[in-house]
């Protein structure tokens, strides 16, 4: 597989020199030791006609979107779990310097300052939103994920396990 690309890489010219003959060969064509090492490749990984349509791997689970953004979505709420308190510090002091910004315009103004300054727990901005919708595409992601992945694939297995009457009687 890795000397096809690079093989395809290696002949492939781009530019207004394009249909050029290099090394004997048009530059969009593959050289001829290319068709040999095809071949034999091509052959290893068609199914054998022989065997029929039975032969049809499963699709690993890491082929499927829906566990990637489940795998992300985990991420996330790690991430929030670990590093929810230091986020909370941080959007404390960022409220606060906020917070002083409009008493100190309030005072200017002349009106008497009546926001209350933030505290960990009393805050404009909180995780709590992150965390229920990175929560519901966990949810979500899962949910779909195991549905096309291990209840359908469940239920082609048993299918085939399942033997069909009409065609028994019909080969007897």
């Amino acid at each position: 597989m890795f000397a096809h690309l690079v093989v395809a890489a290696v002949f492939k010219t781009v530019g207004p020199h394009v249909n050029r003959v290099v090394g004997g060969f048009d530059s969009h064509t593959l050289p001829p030791f290319f068709t040999a090492l095809s071949s034999r490749n091509v052959a290893s990984i068609q199914p054998n006609p022989e065997q029929g349509s039975e032969t049809s791997r499963r699709r690993s689970i890491t082929e499927s979107p829906w566990y990637w953004v489940y795998l992300f979505s985990t991420a996330v709420l790690i991430a929030i779990v670990l590093l929810g308190p230091k986020i909370i510090e941080r959007q404390t002091i960022d409220e606060r310097n906020y917070q002083a910004r409009q008493r100190t315009y309030q005072q200017a103004s002349g009106e008497q300052p009546d926001i209350p300054l933030s505290t960990s727990n009393n805050q404009l901005i909180t995780l709590q939103p992150l965390i229920i919708t990175f929560a519901i595409v966990l949810a979500v992601s899962w949910i779909i994920l195991w549905y096309k992945h291990f209840y359908r694939g469940a239920q082609k297995l048993l299918a085939k396990d399942v033997e069909d009457p009409v065609a028994q009687g019909s080969q007897e």
